[in-house]
This record gives C-alpha cells, sequence and structure tokens, in this order.
C-alpha cells in the first residue's frame, strides 16, 4: 500500500428534497399532469478543500388519453437542470392494453439522463469537469396478470448507454478518474 498516495477523506453530506405536484388536470378526454422534484445536496470534504452545493430539478409533463376501454397512451417530457448541466427535453411513450379482465400488456419508450455527481466532477484527485450527462435510451415491454390474491408479471428490457460515466484509471494508476465511454 503506497500511503503517501492514499486517499484520507471525511465527509459531511446534507440533502434537502421537495416535490411539488399538480395531480391531475382533466380537458376533455386529455389529461395533463405535471410535477418538479428539487434536490439540494451540500457535500464538505477533505477531498474538495471546501463546501460544494448542487441544485438539481427534475420536471415532469405527462399527457394521458382518456376514456378507451381497453387501451391507454400517456406521453411525456422530462427535463433535469442541475448546478453544472442542463438537459435537451427528454420524451417518453407509454401504451397498455388490456387483454382481458386480468391481462394486461404495456410497452414504453424512454430517453434518461444522469448527470455527473459532485464526486465525478470535483473529487481531488481525479475529478472530471468536463464530463458529460450519461444519456440512456430504454425500452420495456410488461405482461402482467393480476386478481385479487396474486399479481405476476414478465417484463423485457432494452437499454442503450450512451457516454456512460466510469471510474478507470489514470496513467498513474494509484489515481482513478471518471470517464464518458461509449
Amino acid at each position: 500500500v503506497d500511503l503517501d498516495n492514499a486517499i484520507k477523506a471525511t465527509h459531511r453530506v446534507l440533502s434537502l428534497k421537495n416535490v411539488f405536484k399538480i395531480q391531475e388536470i382533466r380537458i376533455k378526454k386529455l389529461s395533463i399532469s405535471f410535477s418538479q422534484n428539487q434536490n439540494v445536496h451540500f457535500l464538505n470534504s477533505s477531498n474538495y478543500n471546501k463546501t460544494l452545493s448542487q441544485l438539481e430539478l427534475n420536471n415532469f409533463l405527462s399527457f394521458s388519453i382518456l376514456n378507451q376501454s381497453k387501451n391507454q397512451w400517456e406521453f411525456g417530457f422530462k427535463h433535469i437542470t442541475q448546478s453544472h448541466n442542463v438537459s435537451a427535453p427528454l420524451p417518453f411513450l407509454k401504451y397498455n392494453y388490456l387483454l382481458s379482465k386480468n391481462i394486461r400488456f404495456e410497452t414504453q419508450a424512454s430517453i434518461n439522463q444522469r448527470m455527473p455527481s459532485l464526486n465525478e466532477l470535483f473529487w481531488n484527485p481525479g475529478g472530471n469537469l468536463s464530463l458529460q450527462p450519461e444519456t440512456n435510451y430504454n425500452f420495456n415491454q410488461k405482461i402482467q396478470y393480476q386478481n385479487s390474491r396474486i399479481t405476476a408479471d414478465v417484463s423485457l428490457f432494452y437499454n442503450h448507454i450512451q457516454d456512460g460515466i466510469r471510474w478507470l484509471p489514470s496513467t498513474n494508476a494509484n489515481i482513478w478518474s471518471p470517464q464518458n465511454i461509449n
């Protein structure tokens, strides 16, 4: 063990979270829902040599088509604002179909992002201020059986990650740094 390069750190983290939600507004055959998650993180670490804070807002806007007997469509957007990054609107589409009284089929497609964390940006040594958000393209299908006593489902998922954030060794093998990889 190389004690000269050993990481010695103490951390204190305070996270505050607030959720604001308008449950539903109905206009004829359309339901509109908006919510916002507000997260504030304060981190005091000997590895940063300072106190850092990060504000993150997650906005969700969704539309559902109502009054359909066997199927339901839902579509919308998610938008992420973080102290260091802002996402483009991230779309999702969801479809439910009631095959019978107890069997439901669901398919969903979405694009999601994960913003770099405070550690990934500012860790000393090794933080990387040039990190891009990690983008995830998702597709899943589910069939579900439900009655008054049991719920069972089978799901299939496909995920493609672009600009994934991974900690990799640098040229100095004792120091790891987060990098975007495909």
